[in-house]
This record gives C-alpha cells, structure tokens and sequence, in this order.
C-alpha cells in the first residue's frame, strides 16, 4: 500500500519505507529546523519582556524610595596611600574606667486576686533564682545578680569613684562658685571659654573623628559658661606657654597623706656599649604619689563598701 510523506508528498510503500524516507527527507529537515527557530525566537522574546519588567519595577522603587548617598572617598594622603581612617593601637589608648551599666528595668507587675482559703504549707520552698544580668560597658565588664536587688549597689558610684586624678583637667568640671578660693579653678587660663577650648584640644587624643567634632560642639561650645568674646585676639602657642609655665607653680597644696619623690632613669648610650652601672642617669623630681595603704583604706571607707 502507497504512503504519501506529509512534508514533500512523495509515495512510499508501507510504514517501513515511510520510515527510512524520513531519514532523507529535506522538507522534514527544514520544517524541523523552522519549528525549533520558532521556538527559541519565543522563548527570547519572554526573557527579554521579562527583564523589562524587572528594570522596570527596579526604576519605579529607586523614584519611590531613593537610596541615600554614598559618602565620598576621603581624600588620599601626602604618601599615595589611601586615605583611611588611623586608629590608634588599643594598648596606646589612655581612656579613663567607665562605670557598670545600670539594672535592665523590672519587668511589669501582673496583680492577682488572693486566693481566699490558701492551703497551708508545712514549710516555704526557696525561689529559684533568676539571673539578671546588666550590659557589659565598653571595657566588657558586666553585673549578674542571682536575684533582682532592691537597690543597684553601683549607683551611687560615679566617674570620680574610679579615677583618682583632682588636677585633672577636663571639659566637664564642675566650676566652682566659692569666692573665697583665689585660685581660678581654670588655672592657669584666664577663663572658661579658654579653658574647655584648650582642654578638649589636649585631652581628646592626636586623632580627630566626627565624634570628636561632635564632643567640641556640645560640651564645649554650647556649654553654658562658653562666651565668644573671651577668644577674641585667642592665640594657641600662648596658651600653650601658659600651661607650660604653670608646671612649675601648680596652685594649691598636694591633698592629704601624698608624698613627693624623685626617680632616676638610665639613658642608653647612643652607638656605645655601656654596663648598665656605668650608664648617665637623668633624675625626675617632684613626683606625687599616694601611700599604697592610704589608698586602701579610703576603699573600704568608701560609699560603696558602706552600702555593701
């Protein structure tokens, strides 16, 4: 029986000869390969539809909700290099003690009605205990209590509390306003203004950051003792030989119990080999110091221990 081939129209006998015609037939050949151009002209057209879409959706959120702008590059230094921002070293950092954070706050207090025949119990079980435990400061150290204390035992501790230094020489000292003292407590500046101003510039470290830009704002420039006029005709290396020569001729006496003493340094010899006996020595002198056992005792006397 005569088969007739659906794409060129010639007869074949029988489904075995329709078989091997299609092996050798050209018009089958092309109307594959126009099938399958077809297809993957389709397929294109709707990835391409679809990433149009996409850009499409990206555009309208970015008119939307615009995203903030990068900051610039900070400006390369003088070597070539980058312009990265320098830390100093964390073991040439000289920060002062930080107090303990204070307790999270209690959590909110459900009341309940008593139980009008309570069971009566042979005796009270302990509670089990809850930790609370408070932030870490910056140093890491933190506070954990078995239970929540009536009282914080670390509150009445300050800043003062931790760091011994009376001389010391910093933005947020308190003025005093005793007018029998005749010495300024911004000694040796001649005023506040100027006082805070060269405080914040030799105690806030070589490096300046947008927090210390910050700190000059707030705690020096709008604080409340601050007065424009006073640095009118203001030159730095004048201050600088005020505090300079004030060294010698400190106001006020050392506070009581500390003591005075001398330290002698072996300076090495620059390119000899010198015995260590024989070395030049330069001799420190009029270092205060606290007793050891003075500092003890004022410890345990402390408010802290009191409470505790």
């Amino acid at each position: 029986m005569a088969i007739k081939c659906t794409f060129c129209r010639e007869g074949v006998s029988g489904s075995r000869g329709l078989y091997h015609h299609h092996k050798k037939c050209q018009k089958k050949v092309e109307h594959n390969n126009n099938s399958v151009s077809h297809a993957l002209e389709h397929h294109h057209a709707e990835l391409a539809a679809a990433a149009a879409r996409a850009l499409q959706e990206i555009a309208l959120q970015a008119i939307n909700d615009p995203l903030p702008c990068s900051p610039s590059p900070p400006p390369p230094r003088p070597s070539g290099r980058p312009g990265r921002q320098i830390r100093l070293p964390a073991r040439y950092r000289d920060e002062p003690p930080e107090p303990l954070q204070p307790l999270p706050p209690p959590p909110p207090t459900i009341v309940t009605e008593p139980d009008p025949d309570p069971a009566p119990s042979s005796c009270a079980s302990p509670s089990p205990p809850t930790w609370i435990k408070t932030k870490p400061n910056s140093f890491g150290v933190y506070k954990i209590f078995p239970h929540r204390p009536t009282h914080d035992p670390e509150d009445p501790i300050c800043l003062e509390d931790l760091c011994r230094s009376p001389g010391l020489l910093t933005p947020d000292s308190v003025v005093s306003t005793d007018d029998s003292s005749s010495i300024s407590p911004w000694f040796p500046f001649l005023n506040t203004t100027v006082g805070r101003l060269m405080s914040w510039f030799h105690l806030g470290g070589n490096i300046r950051t947008a927090q210390k830009l910050d700190e000059l704002v707030n705690k020096v420039i709008w604080s409340e003792d601050w007065d424009g006029e006073h640095l009118r005709g203001f030159s730095a290396a004048r201050e600088n030989k005020r505090l300079d020569d004030a060294v010698d001729a400190l106001p006020g006496q050392a506070p009581d119990g500390w003591k005075s003493c001398s330290v002698k340094l072996k300076l090495p010899a620059p390119k000899v080999a010198v015995p260590e006996a024989q070395a030049v020595e330069f001799e420190i002198t009029g270092i205060m110091y606290p007793p050891l056992l003075d500092v003890m005792v004022e410890a345990f006397q402390s408010l802290k221990h009191c409470i505790i």
